[in-house]
């Protein structure tokens, strides 16, 4: 049999790596029903094409509520939460701040990306916690993940009582609202005492927002956000900018505004997110990309290694090369950014048709006449 652990024992390793937030999951409290009724539902949104390019998203379906299939036999999964809001980020929840401009030639940075890429920061944290759990505790098996598993870690999360999901999708905490990320330890030990059964409805889309709340769904320009919280990923901002490496629809590319890398508007406009507690980590407080990006400099980098230069630490660095001049050129578009246009120009007949016809397009929105 394998040993076991405390609650306390727990609370004090985690502490010691600055995660002060925290939840169980006992495996044996899962119930067969429930899994099967998400599954189906995570199917339902894999078969509307809904996760876009993200395919990996399509062969994690077997997986997604199955912790077993990926530590076996796993009892227990640790959750933890680490805040990333910044002090702007209730400011802005309370005026829908998300909708001004940034004024000049720059383009707006998700919050989360402001400083020191959390895979880094929170796996490192979690690995050594892991580490110094399962010390002295014989041959048991454990994992550790960040944003980085099949799982589907927003229902883990809430079924550990960290928080209840909004209709944006998000899991959003009574103290830090959405900015927060999410990683977890999967063991094979067990809690000393009972564990409590999973109750689904806290990963229920909109369990958390107040009656009649639809403000994240308003607030999305390309109307990625349904009324029943699902995602059309295909749509969204984020999407777009981060993990979709063709040509932006037409359609969409005036909608995307300034945004740069991710965005904020489902988070910055819920009301659940205007008093919310700080992160206290310095390496999310320190800025790497920033709030924003100049993009006069960013089209001025010419290859990965200059890129990797600027944006060393960054989450930014999950962009291509294309991608960055890509977006750089599509929000200098829709700002206005005349001052641009040399460096747009010298774009135009680039080897990447991603590139060339971003350039392309842009230039003909500035009003170049050598846009065609």
């Amino acid at each position: 049999m394998a040993p076991f652990f405390s609650r306390s024992e727990i609370a004090g390793v985690l502490a010691a790596q600055g995660l002060e937030h925290f939840g169980f999951v006992d495996t044996a409290g899962l119930g067969e029903t429930d899994i099967r009724s998400l599954e189906r539902r995570y199917a339902r949104w894999i078969d509307r094409g809904n996760q876009g390019e993200m395919k990996y998203l399509a062969s994690h379906a077997e997986m997604k509520y199955r912790p077993e299939r990926l530590l076996s036999p796993v009892k227990t999964l640790i959750l933890v939460m680490l805040p990333y809001g910044l002090p702007s980020a209730g400011a802005a929840a309370g005026r829908h701040a998300s909708q001004e401009g940034t004024g000049g030639s720059f383009g707006r940075v998700a919050m989360y990306a402001f400083g020191r890429d959390y895979h880094k920061v929170l796996k490192k944290r979690l690995v050594n916690a892991a580490r110094q759990l399962h010390a002295g505790k014989g041959e048991t098996d454990w994992r550790v993940f960040v944003d980085s598993s099949p799982l589907d870690e927003r229902f883990f999360a809430a079924a550990a009582g960290l928080g209840r999901v909004g209709r944006n999708g998000l899991l959003i905490h009574p103290r830090f609202g959405s900015y927060h990320f999410v990683g977890e330890i999967l063991t094979e030990l067990r809690l000393d005492e009972e564990g409590a059964g999973v109750d689904p409805s806290a990963a229920e889309p909109g369990a958390a927002c107040p009656k009649g709340c639809r403000a994240c769904v308003k607030s999305c320009p390309t109307g990625a956000l349904n009324e029943g919280g699902a995602l059309e990923a295909r749509r969204c901002i984020s999407y777009l900018t981060i993990e979709y490496s063709g040509a932006i629809p037409l359609d969409l590319r005036p909608l995307v505004g300034e945004h740069f890398f991710g965005c904020d508007l489902c988070q910055s406009s819920c009301p659940l997110n205007r008093r919310i507690g700080e992160t206290q980590v310095d390496d999310f407080l320190t800025p790497r990309a920033g709030e924003r990006v100049d993009l006069e400099e960013v089209l001025s980098i010419e290859n990965r290694e200059s890129m990797v230069k600027r944006f060393a630490g960054s989450p930014v660095l999950r962009l291509s090369l294309s991608q960055m001049r890509r977006n750089a050129m599509l929000v200098a578009a829709n700002a206005g950014a005349r001052e641009l246009i040399k460096l747009i120009e010298a774009y135009r007949e680039s080897d990447d048709p991603v590139v060339a016809e971003q350039a392309r397009w842009s230039l003909s929105r500035l009003g170049a006449a050598s846009s065609v």
